[in-house]
C-alpha cells in the first residue's frame, strides 16, 4: 500500500452535513441571483457609507498585513490569509470601478481603492497562495518575499486611505449601478459556496480552502454593507433578516470547511515529510 495515499479517500474534507449544506445554500443562491438581475433597482440611497467603508478599509489593512507576516514567517495559514486578501481587495476594486457615479464625496468615491493598489495586491496574494498550496515554496522563495513586500505596501496604502476618509463628515449618497454591484457580489458568494461544497465532497482540500475563503469573505462584506447602509424601516429589517437566515449561517459553514481543509493540508504535509525521511 502506498504511504502517500490520501487520508480522506472516500469521505469529504468537511463533515458531510457541512458539505451538503454548502452545496444546498449555494444552489439556493442561483435563483436568487437570477431574481436580482431583473428585480434589483439600479440606484438606491445608502447611509453610513463612511462607517461602512472605514470597516472595509481596516479589514484590508489587517488582511494584507497578516498575509505579509504569514508569508515571511511561513505560517501554515498563509494561503488562507492570502486568498482572503485577494478576495477583499478585488471586491473593493470592483465596487470602486462600478460606483463611479456616487453622487457625494464619501469614502466610496472612485479613488477610494485605486486599481493601481488593488490589482497588484490581488495578484501578489493570489500568486503567494498558489505557490504555498502547491507545496513548492522553496523553489519560489524570492517570489514569495516580493509578494510579501507588495502586500506590505498595499497595507500601507489602505491605511493611508482609511485615515484620510476617517474624518469625512458625509455619510449618505445615491449609489448608482447598484444592480451590477449586488449581482456581482451574490454571484461570487454562489461560486464560493458551491465550489467549497463540491470540492469538499470530492476530497480536494486546496480547492475547499480557496472557495471557502472566497465565500466567507464576500458573505461578511455583504452582511457588513447591507446592515450599515440600509435605511431605517423595511430595508434595515430585511438586511437583518438576511443576515440571520443567510449570511451568518453561510459564513460559519465556510469557516468550518476552511478549517477542515487547512487541517487536512497540514496532515498531508506531515505525511509527505515522513515519507521522505522513511528508509
Amino acid at each position: 500500500m502506498s504511504s502517500t495515499a490520501s487520508p480522506t479517500s472516500g469521505r469529504p474534507i468537511a463533515p458531510r452535513l457541512v458539505t451538503w449544506l454548502l452545496i444546498i445554500l449555494g444552489a439556493c443562491e442561483i435563483p436568487w441571483v437570477i431574481y436580482l438581475v431583473f428585480a434589483q433597482q439600479e440606484s438606491f440611497q445608502a447611509f453610513h457609507l463612511n462607517i461602512a467603508t472605514l470597516g472595509l478599509g481596516i479589514a484590508a489593512v489587517v488582511l494584507s498585513s497578516l498575509s505579509c507576516i504569514a508569508l515571511l514567517k511561513d505560517w501554515p495559514s498563509a494561503p488562507a490569509w492570502c486568498v482572503a486578501t485577494a478576495t477583499l481587495v478585488l471586491f473593493l476594486a470592483s465596487i470602486t470601478t462600478l460606483s463611479r457615479n456616487v453622487e457625494a464625496k464619501v469614502a466610496l468615491r472612485p479613488d477610494h481603492v485605486p486599481l493601481i493598489i488593488a490589482i497588484p495586491g490581488a495578484m501578489a496574494a493570489g500568486y503567494a497562495a498558489f505557490v504555498c498550496l502547491r507545496g513548492n515554496r522553496a523553489v519560489h522563495e524570492v517570489g514569495i518575499k516580493i509578494a510579501a513586500m507588495v502586500l506590505a505596501l498595499v497595507a500601507l496604502a489602505f491605511l493611508a486611505r482609511t485615515v484620510q476618509h476617517f474624518t469625512d463628515p458625509q455619510s449618505t449618497a445615491v449609489v448608482t449601478r447598484a444592480r451590477a454591484i449586488v449581482v456581482l457580489l451574490d454571484t461570487g458568494e454562489t461560486v464560493g459556496l458551491l465550489g467549497a461544497g463540491i470540492a469538499s465532497l470530492r476530497g480536494k482540500p486546496r480547492s475547499t480552502l480557496v472557495f471557502s475563503m472566497i465565500g466567507g469573505v464576500l458573505l461578511i462584506c455583504d452582511a457588513w454593507t447591507n446592515v450599515l447602509t440600509a435605511a431605517s424601516g423595511l430595508s434595515f429589517d430585511s438586511a437583518i433578516f438576511y443576515l440571520i437566515v443567510g449570511e451568518v449561517p453561510s459564513t460559519v459553514l465556510c469557516i468550518w470547511a476552511a478549517r477542515c481543509a487547512a487541517r487536512e493540508l497540514r496532515e498531508r504535509r506531515t505525511q509527505r515529510a515522513f515519507a521522505v525521511l522513511a528508509p
